[in-house]
């Protein structure tokens, strides 16, 4: 009895066991896919692996590589500004150089002139039969004769005296001014490898924000944009004049610089860059001065505020002035224009927003 049922028992599992094997047909397949396909499109949630990013995540990023950028672009700024300050303690030497050697040549001259004008003096003295004053001196045959040539040589110090002590503080100076000289030669090569080291450091950090830039995103490349468009944006500041006189020439001394700079609009922005094809805002004053025939301020942004001969407000710009705020530079073209390399992606152009843009105005 008992057997009888374990196998009617076998006989009902074995069924169970082949139904959903015989009904897995190709068209319940294709419908179990078409569930799971409606599941994963319109059931998962937005953050899903397969989600596009949201305006949020878009704004973040962009943030993100914009701080990237920023962080670059002030790095970049940092090593241009050590770079040109390194190049100006050198071209400062080599103008130093180029006075002492002046300064030794004058020397020179005066020595041999007074030199000169003293052996005039003790020829004068031979040709009128007081010989030379040496031969007297041990040639005296008696006392009077020593009285006299002791009379003579009181004659020539009283004279000249004053002429053989400048012989020979002339003499120190030169000497002086030769170990200038060897000081200055040392200290403008000393600057020289400091700025090619510098330059180095700039180059490195002008390809690193370059890369940056071109590989910002749509977003992060619009942030920007509107970040420099709103530096570059028509404002009145509290110093500014508020107008504008269209590049008129004002008639101020520098004014030609102005003129100059005004030549190359369009050209392109590169740190460290004083011209032709490329300039920073430093380097497009010192290449405008240079194209005037005048001696260029410093270039690094400390130097030059600090070699300034006259620091104005903003609202007595004239044509031609150089304005000023820390970590720029432009040329004023009057009213509230002014020309400047803007920045890398805008490269050289005129605004019109001086009186907020700059703290003062620099005259040299």
């Amino acid at each position: 009895m008992q057997g009888t049922v374990r196998a009617e028992s076998n006989n009902s599992l074995k069924p169970r066991l082949l139904v959903p094997v015989s009904l897995l047909s190709l068209s319940s397949v294709l419908i179990l896919a078409l569930i799971f396909t409606f599941i994963f499109t319109f059931t998962l949630p937005a953050n899903s692996a397969f989600a596009e990013p949201s305006s949020a995540e878009k704004k973040a990023e962009a943030d993100e590589a914009y701080a990237k950028y920023s962080a670059a672009e002030s790095e970049a700024l940092a090593a241009t500004d050590v770079y040109y300050a390194a190049l100006d303690a050198h071209d400062a030497a080599v103008v130093a150089m180029q006075e002492t050697q002046t300064a030794i040549v004058g020397y020179e001259q005066q020595i041999a002139d007074k030199q000169a004008s003293l052996s005039t003096r003790v020829s004068s003295m031979y040709r009128s039969g007081q010989t030379s004053y040496l031969d007297v001196l041990f040639g005296a045959r008696s006392f009077w004769e020593f009285i006299s040539v002791w009379d003579i040589l009181n004659t020539l110090n009283d004279q000249d005296a004053q002429l053989i002590g400048e012989i020979k503080d002339l003499r120190q100076k030169t000497q002086k001014a030769y170990e200038d000289y060897a000081a200055q030669e040392e200290l403008a090569k000393r600057k020289l490898d400091e700025a090619e080291a510098a330059k180095t450091v700039l180059d490195e950090k002008s390809t690193n924000l370059k890369e940056i830039y071109d590989s910002l995103s749509a977003e992060a490349a619009e942030l920007l944009a509107a970040e420099q468009a709103a530096r570059e944006s028509v404002q009145t500041g509290s110093n500014g004049s508020g107008g504008s006189n269209h590049y008129t020439d004002g008639g101020s001394t520098y004014s030609s610089v102005a003129a100059a700079a005004l030549s190359q609009v369009g050209k392109s922005y590169d740190y460290g860059a004083t011209g032709p094809d490329a300039f920073d805002c430093s380097g497009l004053i010192y290449w405008s001065y240079l194209q005037c025939g005048l001696a260029p301020p410093p270039r690094s942004s400390g130097g030059m505020y600090s070699a300034a001969g006259g620091i104005y407000p903003v609202s007595e710009a004239q044509y031609g002035d150089i304005l000023y705020t820390d970590g720029h530079v432009g040329i004023s073209l009057g009213g509230n224009e002014y020309v400047h390399a803007s920045d890398y992606g805008i490269g050289v152009i005129v605004s019109h927003n001086a009186g907020s843009a700059f703290s003062c105005v620099l005259r040299f």
